[in-house]
C-alpha cells in the first residue's frame, strides 16, 4: 500500500498549479525534514529522499531542480576497484533568502548559505557560503550580494 500512496502523492504534487501550492503540500503532509515560510517550490520533481531536505524561509526553487539526498556510486566503485565503498546519505539544507535557478542539481550533504542565488544549470557539489551569486559557467563566485 505504501508504494501506491507515494505514487498518488507524487502525481498530485506534479499536478498542483503553482510553486506555493506545491510548498504548502510538502508542509501539510510533513514530506520534508523541514520547510519554512514563503517558499515557492516551482519544480515538479519530487525530492528523491524528502526527509533529507530542509528548506528555510523565503526560498524560490525554479523548474526542474533536483535534490539528491543520496549517491550510489559506491556500487560501481566497489565492483570496479574490488574495495568496499559506503553509500552517501546526507541532508541538504537551504538557508534563508535563496533562489535556485532552473535545472540545477543539488548533491547530498550540501548547505546553501543565506542570501544566495544559484544560476540555472549549476551542479552544487559542496557548501555555498552566504551572500553570493553562483553560476554554472564559472565555478567560483560571480558577484557578491553584499555590495
Amino acid at each position: 500500500m505504501g508504494r501506491y500512496l507515494m505514487f498518488i502523492q507524487k502525481a498530485y504534487f506534479m499536478a498542483l498549479k503553482d510553486g506555493f501550492a506545491r510548498a504548502n503540500f510538502l508542509r501539510k503532509h510533513d514530506v520534508l525534514a523541514g520547510i519554512g515560510n514563503n517558499v515557492y517550490f516551482y519544480s515538479r520533481i519530487f525530492p528523491s529522499d524528502p526527509k533529507l531536505l530542509r528548506i528555510h524561509d523565503n526560498i524560490t526553487i525554479a523548474t526542474n531542480v533536483r535534490f539528491l539526498g543520496h549517491d550510489r556510486i559506491d556500487m560501481t566503485m566497489t565492483n570496479l576497484l574490488n574495495k568496499k565503498y559506503s553509500k552517501l546519505y546526507d541532508c541538504i539544507e537551504i538557508m534563508d533568502n535563496v533562489f535556485i535557478g532552473s535545472d540545477c542539481i543539488i548533491l547530498p550533504g550540501v548547505r546553501i548559505g543565506e542570501n544566495t542565488i544559484i544560476g540555472a544549470g549549476a551542479v552544487v557539489t559542496k557548501d555555498l557560503p552566504s551572500g553570493y551569486v553562483w553560476g554554472v559557467l564559472l565555478p567560483d563566485k560571480l558577484a557578491s550580494l553584499m555590495n
